[in-house]
């Protein structure tokens, strides 16, 4: 094999852990979705909307996770593994810190967010539910996201596919789980 062999099979290698993850993740994400609009077809309104502050949130942890992916992708590459222990250590407890602090800031202001972005009254106790399990839980996203951006860095692209493909199909059992097992006047939405 040339070189050149080598640096496509390398890259075929790292890439296709990333399309199966991708794929795996839309279609639970489409199953959540359908047995959530089992529940209420408002749950998915409030859930579509909700997203949007989500997805911020998320964006902003991100920041950290692809700095420490940059650093650490550099860190490797120069071979000091001594320091990738110690950015590791940092990376992980910094991210944790600021998941802390984002997630509580973020429960405190859900009401101010909800007008923000005009939640229809109707969907805002729904919508609270929602958000202060997502919000206040998110410093979880938080530590995912900088194993991921760490496991990528050192070139285990199958682990980051085997943690996301576990974590999005527990998600999925769980859903499932309180859908059928949860009387339905139960039912509500921080259970999903």
């Amino acid at each position: 094999m040339n070189k050149r062999e080598q640096k496509e099979a390398g890259l075929i290698s790292m890439i296709w852990p990333i399309i199966i993850e991708l794929i795996i993740t839309g279609l639970i994400a489409n199953v959540n979705l359908v047995i959530l609009n089992s529940f209420s077809s408002n749950a998915v309104a409030v859930i579509g909307s909700g997203s949007q502050i989500i997805v911020v949130i998320i964006n902003i942890y991100g920041i950290v996770s692809i700095g420490t992916s940059i650093i650490l992708a550099h860190t490797v590459g120069a071979k000091h593994y001594d320091d990738c222990n110690q950015l590791i250590s940092t990376a992980l407890f910094v991210n944790f810190i600021f998941g802390i602090c984002l997630s509580l800031v973020g429960v405190i202001f859900i009401p101010s967010m909800l007008k923000f972005i005009n939640m229809p009254k109707e969907l805002v106790g729904m919508a609270k539910q929602y958000l202060l399990v997502c919000i206040g839980f998110s410093f979880l996203q938080a530590l995912l996201m900088t194993l991921n951006a760490i496991f990528r860095s050192l070139g285990e692209m199958k682990k980051v596919l085997i943690t996301m493909v576990t974590v999005n199909l527990l998600c999925l059992i769980l859903n499932k789980l309180v859908f059928v097992y949860i009387p339905r006047d139960s039912q509500n939405l921080m259970q999903y």
